[in-house]
C-alpha cells in the first residue's frame, strides 16, 4: 500500500519523462477502447512541469501518480489524474482528487472541473461517486468527452438563500452553517452586535423561540460577494406581533457569511 502520508509536490523539470511514462502506461490501454491514444498520452509534459500545472505523489522512490491542474478565470481544471498501474485500487486516486479540491479551495476557487473521454464509463462513475455532475457532452480536439464540476462552496446568493430558509424554519444548525466560524453582525454602520459563530448561536437561539418570527424578502441586489437584502421581519416584541423594516448586507467568503451589517426601521404592528 502505498504511504498515506505521502505529501503531493510540484513536479520538476527532471521528473517530466517520467510523468510522460506514467500517464502512458496508465492510459495505454484505452487506446484500444477509444481507437486513437487518449488525449493525455499526447501532451507535452516538459511544458507543462515549467508551467508548474503538473503535482506528483511518490511511493517507493518512484512518482506513483500525478496530477494536471490548470486554473482558469472561474474554476480550476482538472485537466489530467493518473497512477501507476500498479499502484491503483489503492486509495491514491482518491487522494489526488482530494488535494485538487484542496488545491482549488487554497486558491479561491469555488469550482473544480474535469473532462473525460465519454467511453471511459468507470472514471465517469468515480467522479460522480464523489460528488462531481454532468455538464455537458460534445466532440472536442476529435474526442467524444463528458464534462463534469464540482462545487466547492455555495455561491453567495446561495448562501443568503440557504441562511433566510433557515431562519425561518428556525433551524439553527442549518442557520449556522452558512457562518464563518469568525463572523461579526453589526448594526450599520459600526456597532458590534455578535462575534464568532458562537455569540451569533446564542443571539439566534433566543430569536428562534419567538412563535411568529419570520422574515419576507421584499428584494435582493448581488454585487460581488456582497448581498443586499430589504426584508420585512415579523417579530415578537414585549408589546406584541409587530413587523420591522429591515436593509441586511452580507459579506460572503468562501460560501459563508463573513459580516453582516443591518439597519432597522421603527416596529409597527402587525
Amino acid at each position: 500500500m502505498p504511504d498515506a502520508n505521502a505529501p503531493i509536490r510540484l513536479a520538476i523539470p527532471e521528473e517530466a519523462p517520467a510523468v510522460a511514462s506514467l500517464v502512458d502506461r496508465a492510459y495505454r490501454h484505452y487506446i484500444a477502447r477509444i481507437g486513437r491514444p487518449p488525449m493525455p498520452m499526447l501532451d507535452d509534459y516538459p511544458e507543462l512541469v515549467l508551467r508548474g500545472a503538473v503535482w506528483v505523489v511518490e511511493d517507493a522512490g518512484a512518482i506513483a501518480g500525478i496530477l494536471v491542474l490548470l486554473p482558469q478565470p472561474d474554476h480550476l481544471l482538472l485537466d489530467n489524474i493518473a497512477v501507476s498501474p500498479d499502484r491503483q485500487k489503492t486509495g491514491l486516486g482518491r487522494k489526488l482528487l482530494a488535494f485538487a479540491e484542496a488545491e482549488a479551495l487554497r486558491r479561491g476557487y469555488a469550482e473544480i472541473r474535469l473532462l473525460t473521454n465519454l467511453k471511459m464509463v468507470e472514471n465517469q462513475r468515480l467522479y460522480a461517486s464523489i460528488g462531481y455532475e454532468e455538464t455537458e457532452r460534445k466532440l472536442d480536439a476529435g474526442f467524444e468527452r463528458v464534462f463534469m464540476r464540482k462545487r466547492l462552496f455555495d455561491d453567495p446568493e446561495t448562501v443568503a438563500r440557504k441562511q433566510l430558509d433557515a431562519y425561518n424554519a428556525r433551524d439553527i444548525d442549518a442557520f449556522m452553517a452558512c457562518w464563518a466560524d469568525d463572523a461579526q453582525v453589526f448594526e450599520h454602520p459600526s456597532t458590534l452586535l455578535a462575534r464568532g459563530a458562537a455569540d451569533i448561536r446564542e443571539r439566534h437561539i433566543a430569536r428562534f423561540k419567538e412563535p411568529d418570527l419570520h422574515g419576507h424578502l421584499v428584494h435582493r441586489i448581488v454585487i460581488g460577494d456582497k448581498i443586499v437584502d430589504q426584508e420585512i421581519v415579523t417579530r415578537n416584541f414585549p408589546e406584541g406581533v409587530g413587523r420591522i423594516d429591515v436593509v441586511a448586507i452580507y459579506q460572503v467568503e468562501r460560501g459563508k457569511i463573513a459580516a453582516a451589517w443591518f439597519i432597522f426601521g421603527a416596529r409597527r404592528p402587525a
